[in-house]
C-alpha cells in the first residue's frame, strides 16, 4: 500500500511540474507575443508618420508645380516669341527669327532726334531741324516703325532705359497722328507703357498691370494669323499682358512713344544680352 502511495506521489509530482513547465512556457509566449504586438505597434506609427510625411512632400510638390507652371508657362510663349527651335534649347548657340525693325522718319515728331541708324531716338527739349510731313506726329512724342505688317509672326525688343513714361505697341496706318491722341483699340493703337510709375495697358478703358518690377527691356510679339499682341518682360521672361481678338483690318506698323525729356529709347537686337 506504501508502494501504492509513492508512485501515486511521484506521478502527481511530475505532473504538477509538467504543469509549472507548461505554464512558464505559456508566460514566455505570451511575454513573446507582447513584445511582437508592440514592436508591430511601433512599426504601423512608424509607417503612418511616414505617409503623413510622404503626403505632405507631395502635396509641397503640387503646390511648388502649381507656382511654376505660370511661370514656365509663360518662358515657353516667351521662346517662342523669340524664335527659339527645340533643338537650339539643348545648345548655347541660340537661333533669332527677329524682325529688323527701325523707325520712319517722317512719321517723327519733331522734338525726337533719331540716330543714324534709325534705331535709337532721344526726346530732346528743342525742335530738331527736321522737315515736317503729312504724316508727322505733331502733339504726341511719337514715331511709328518704318515696315507694315498685315501677315505672319513678327518680334522685337526694345530697351527703355531709365525713361519713365513711354509706350509700345503697334498702330494702324490710317491711325491719327495730328493733335491729341488717345491710345487704345478703337483709335487705332494698341500699346502698352509706363507712366506715374505703374505699367498700363491701353486697353478702353485702361488696365493697370499688376508687374514684380517695372520692365528695362520689352519684347513685342505681333501674331497677325491669331490676331494677339503679346508684351514680355524681357528681364524674367514673363508676360505682361496680350491683346486678344484684334480687330487691325490693315496693316499695321510699330509704335513708339518717348513722354520723358532727355531719354533715349532703343530698339536693340535680342544677341544683346
Amino acid at each position: 500500500m506504501s508502494y501504492r502511495r509513492r508512485r501515486l506521489m511521484n506521478c502527481v509530482q511530475r505532473m504538477r511540474t509538467s504543469m509549472q513547465g507548461t505554464r512558464t512556457s505559456m508566460q514566455e509566449t505570451s511575454y513573446r507575443r507582447r513584445r511582437l504586438m508592440n514592436c508591430v505597434q511601433r512599426m504601423r506609427t512608424s509607417m503612418q508618420g511616414t505617409r503623413t510625411s510622404m503626403q505632405e512632400t507631395s502635396y509641397r510638390r503640387r503646390r511648388l508645380g502649381t507656382r511654376r507652371s505660370g511661370s514656365q508657362k509663360n518662358e515657353i510663349e516667351f521662346i517662342k516669341a523669340r524664335g527659339y527651335t527645340e533643338k537650339c534649347l539643348e545648345s548655347p548657340k541660340y537661333l533669332f527669327f527677329t524682325d529688323d525693325i527701325v523707325v520712319d522718319w517722317d512719321t517723327a515728331h519733331p522734338y525726337l532726334s533719331i540716330a543714324g541708324d534709325k534705331k535709337s531716338f532721344t526726346y530732346q527739349s528743342q525742335v530738331q531741324k527736321v522737315t515736317l510731313h503729312e504724316g508727322s506726329f505733331d502733339s504726341s512724342v511719337c514715331v511709328l516703325g518704318s515696315e507694315g505688317f498685315s501677315s505672319g509672326k513678327h518680334y522685337w525688343e526694345v530697351d527703355v532705359g531709365k525713361c519713365s513714361d513711354w509706350d509700345l505697341g503697334v498702330a494702324r496706318k490710317s491711325a491719327p497722328r495730328k493733335g491729341r491722341i488717345t491710345l487704345s483699340p478703337k483709335e487705332g493703337f494698341w500699346a502698352l507703357g509706363l507712366s506715374v510709375k505703374f505699367c498700363w495697358a491701353r486697353t478702353d478703358p485702361w488696365t493697370q498691370l499688376e508687374v514684380q518690377e517695372n520692365p528695362r527691356k520689352v519684347g513685342v510679339f505681333l501674331n497677325c494669323e491669331e490676331k494677339t499682341l503679346t508684351f514680355f518682360n524681357v528681364t524674367n521672361m514673363s508676360v505682361m499682358f496680350t491683346f486678344q481678338d484684334c480687330a487691325f483690318s490693315e496693316a499695321v506698323y510699330p509704335f513708339f512713344k518717348n513722354s520723358h525729356r532727355e531719354s533715349t529709347i532703343r530698339i536693340c537686337s535680342v544677341e544683346e544680352e
